[in-house]
């Protein structure tokens, strides 16, 4: 175990931005010519929505301001740059990847060190555990089999059909639960178990079926408020719904979850490191955790979840925003725009949920999807965000856990650059 003195608000060196900006393509300069004449036109800046389809990208205004009037546009390189070093000064974070996506503008940035023994500099295919962002893979799978021909499920269908049918014999109260209600976080499922028993999801992630205990909570569990009622964030309603995806038909005769999600949704991606087992010569971040001093601990070990890297998260980021339909499966590109749909609200308190992907809805402003993460058995926090309204999106993710979620930091990078 090494301990860092590395207190939080201590400026550990502003990082380098070791971003090399993506050659345009043809399709790339096109888009951005699209947007800047649709927002001129609109009055507004954003992209069009998905789906929408312009003929022609020689579009004029006649109130265009002249080049001197216009305010100078930071470019993301500097914007990012700016604002990581703040957050990595801020936190004590030892280092940062980040993915960037817009019409014209996508890069990947590289801030800090993997390791502060080694001194490894971040790179963009440097794996970082993303916690509770393998959330959104999670529902991803299952979307996969809610669209298309061959669709099997229903949002509304009852989980104890996709789990072990001793589960359905033996439990009315989880008969209550559809899929919905785990996907929104409104089943009334505990956030998570017992700290000192095993996680639930080892097995999934080990491509096993559930363990005894699972499947005894399951059997005893009954919902304490009508599901679909209240909004309570739950681990073990997320890994019961994982389990859901891969079906009765998986372990131990069956394909298991890394199966699937590579078949269903990673490998169509071309996201060929963003899995739960990945080889062993891969790099990885060292995690740190701080101690109560203040102190950094790195981290022995790692968390059995999904890891990822700036580069696939870049390729998520695009999946997101719809730009990669024209080259994925139209399954995978259903499945996807099914998950960014509101399946529950709360209008109180400002609170849509999709399959996965929560929005804070902003009067008068573009909504944006987020889902963050974090891991202490791994010691890295992550998070996605993206605003389908203006095609634009981020990725960040952090070699450090605790105080340290770069969720601030990425929706501050986002209404900076793109106005969500």
């Amino acid at each position: 175990m090494h301990i860092h003195d590395q207190p939080a608000g201590a400026r550990p060196g502003r990082p380098v931005d070791r971003h090399t900006p993506a050659r345009p393509t043809r399709r790339t300069l096109l888009t951005g010519a699209l947007v800047t004449g649709i927002a001129a036109a609109a009055g507004v800046w954003g992209a069009p929505r998905r789906g929408l389809r312009v003929a022609r990208a020689d579009m004029e205004t006649s109130a265009a301001p002249s080049r001197a009037q216009r305010p100078r546009r930071r470019t993301a390189a500097t914007v990012i740059g700016d604002k990581i070093s703040g957050y990595m000064a801020d936190t004590g974070a030892p280092g940062v990847a980040v993915a960037y996506y817009a019409p014209g503008e996508e890069g990947l940035f590289n801030f800090g060190v993997a390791n502060f023994d080694r001194q490894e500099p971040v790179t963009e295919d440097l794996v970082f555990t993303i916690g509770s962002v393998q959330k959104v893979f999670h529902a991803t799978l299952l979307a996969t089999r809610m669209v298309g021909r061959g669709a099997e499920m229903r949002l509304d269908d009852r989980v104890t059909l996709y789990l072990p049918r001793e589960v359905a014999r033996s439990n009315n109260g989880l008969r209550r639960v559809t899929l919905r209600d785990l996907a929104t976080h409104t089943s009334g499922m505990p956030g998570s178990g017992d700290p000192d028993a095993d996680d639930p999801a080892d097995e999934l992630y080990a491509d096993q079926a559930p363990s005894r205990e699972l499947i005894e909570f399951w059997q005893s569990w009954t919902p304490p408020l009508a599901p679909g009622t209240a909004y309570e964030y739950s681990n073990t309603g997320f890994v019961t719904l994982a389990f859901a995806a891969v079906g009765r038909e998986g372990p131990p005769d069956g394909p298991g979850y890394n199966v699937l999600l590579q078949q269903a949704v990673t490998g169509p991606l071309g996201m060929t490191r963003t899995a739960a087992p990945l080889p062993g010569e891969i790099t990885r971040a060292s995690g740190y955790n701080r101690r109560a001093d203040g102190r950094l601990r790195e981290v022995v070990g790692e968390a059995a979840g999904i890891k990822s890297t700036a580069r696939d998260q870049l390729q998520w980021l695009k999946a997101q925003l719809g730009v990669l339909d024209g080259d994925i499966p139209p399954t995978l590109s259903r499945a996807i725009a099914l998950t960014q749909q509101v399946q529950w609200s709360d209008p109180v308190r400002a609170h849509d949920v999709g399959m996965g992907w929560e929005s804070r809805v902003r009067r008068g402003a573009a909504r944006t999807w987020v889902k963050n993460g974090a891991s202490s058995k791994s010691g890295h926090t992550s998070v996605v965000a993206f605003t389908p309204e203006l095609q634009a999106g981020i990725a960040i993710l952090s070699n450090l856990n605790g105080d340290a979620s770069p969720t601030d930091v990425g929706l501050d990078i986002l209404r900076t650059l793109a106005g969500a």
